[in-house]
């Protein structure tokens, strides 16, 4: 899908300006434990489907469509696998967009649908086994989680947090 409209209004305000912006994604298996991914045309990377949560919209719901829009695929959320931001997830887009994404992944499984990709944002769809995922371009975050990624019994993810204060009260 295009860029929302509520974005391209806050642009027109901001430029290019560093923008922190929620998200979701889904978690998706086949039944060999392959996860899905889809091939972001904007930057030719691999990652979950899902994007950006629109002003007054849920994560689960937006995780929902965004996996309908990106894959043909209709989904139910199981549970939340984590929550992931930092510098992983920075992007710069080729117009000079900057971008922080807080993001919501959640579990879910394939519900109905069919596979197709959208021609637009998401150029290819495909299942990947780890060192599958690991040979192609992805998102660096779930570098982090690789093992907990593909291991379907864990949930409730989250990055450790690095933060200290910068002094202790006296």
């Amino acid at each position: 899908m295009a860029i929302p409209d509520f974005l391209i209004n806050l642009r027109k305000k901001i430029g290019n300006d560093l923008l922190v912006l929620p998200s979701a994604g889904v978690t998706l298996f086949n039944e060999t434990g392959r996860i899905l991914l889809v091939q972001h045309t904007d930057r030719d990377i691999w990652t979950l489907p899902g994007g950006i949560i629109e002003p007054g919209e849920s994560p689960a719901d937006a995780a929902l469509r965004e996996v309908w829009e990106e894959t043909g695929l209709l989904v139910e959320l199981t549970s939340v696998f984590g929550v992931f931001g930092g510098m992983d997830l920075v992007v710069t887009y080729s117009n000079g967009d900057r971008v922080a994404y807080v993001v919501t992944v959640f579990r879910g499984n394939i519900a109905g649908g069919k596979m197709r990709s959208d021609d637009d944002e998401v150029g290819e769809i495909r299942f990947f086994s780890p060192d599958e995922l690991i040979a192609v371009p992805h998102s660096t975050w779930m570098d982090r989680t690789l093992g907990p990624l593909f291991d379907r019994a864990i949930q409730a993810q989250f990055q450790r947090p690095s933060w200290r204060p910068d002094r202790l009260p006296s």
